[in-house]
This record gives structure tokens, sequence and C-alpha cells, in this order.
């Protein structure tokens, strides 16, 4: 049995339009950050908020680091100027240049010596999840006073 629908609009679906024509409706002023894989988030457009603010919202709703925020003119975005003085405007799509988190993991991991525990105890998350990647063995690894990786990050 389909639910009664109130409004015809309602069925109406969103193909063909743009990012820019779904921001105009409504109150919401929102811009759209996306990665080249096609995956993307709305972020809240103010008039006083600066890049960096918008990059921080726009990490967190993509769950990944972000190394620059590419702008409408397709140049890398000045993280300390306010939206408006870099041309992003409500309904602006913002391309991301991620960080390669693999990377920044195994960095990190070295710097802990290849010891899971050790990272774990410094708060060195990043290393942590490369050596659980590289040998998912790691977890039961225990320090001289027996202290797993586990005991030592909720130590913290």
């Amino acid at each position: 049995m389909a639910l009664p629908v109130s409004d015809p609009e309602e069925l109406v679906s969103h193909a063909g339009t743009t990012p820019h024509d779904l921001a105009k409706d409504g109150d919401d002023k929102k811009v759209f950050v996306a990665l080249l894989s096609g995956k993307d988030c709305e972020c809240l457009w103010l008039q006083d908020r600066t890049i960096r603010q918008l990059k921080e919202e726009a990490q967190q709703k993509l769950d990944l680091t972000i190394k620059n925020l590419i702008g409408p003119n397709m140049e890398p975005l000045d993280e300390e100027k306010m939206l408006a003085e870099e041309n992003v405007m409500p309904g602006t799509t913002l391309t991301v240049v991620a960080v390669n988190q693999a990377a920044e993991d195994e960095k990190e991991a070295a710097e802990c010596g290849n010891d899971i525990v050790a990272a774990a105890f410094y708060g060195h998350l990043g290393g942590v999840r490369h050596l659980l990647r590289r040998d998912p063995g790691a977890v039961a690894a225990t320090d001289c006073s027996g202290g797993t990786a586990l005991h030592k990050a909720a130590a913290k």
C-alpha cells in the first residue's frame, strides 16, 4: 500500500539540478566540498567564516585529513581568508586535496620505532593504525610490564 503524498512536488527528483540550484532553495546557505571520487558533503556558508573553519567542518564530515581546498578558480584557498574573500559563495563546490593518510600513519609508526605499544603510549594513533594494518597480531604485543597497546591508549 503506497502512502499518500500531500504535495506532488515531493515526487520530483533533483535530477538535472546543480548544487548551486539546491543551495538557493530554502534559507540554508551551503558550500559543497567534494573529493575526486565523488564523495561530498555540505558545509554551512557564513559571511564571517574562514576557509580554515570550513575545512575543519569538511574534514569532520568526510572523515579524512584535508591538505588543501581548491576554489572555483582552480587555485588552492588561503586558510586565513574569509570565504567571500576567496570568492566562495553559497552554492560553490570546492575540491579536496587529501593527505596521503597511509604515508602519514607509516611515518608516525617509524617515529615510535615501529613499536605498537610505544605508539599507543604517545598517542600516535596513526602509527597504531599502520602497525595493525601491517601485522594484525601486533594488537597482542606487550611491554615489559605486560601492558598492551590497548592498555596504553586507555591510560591516555
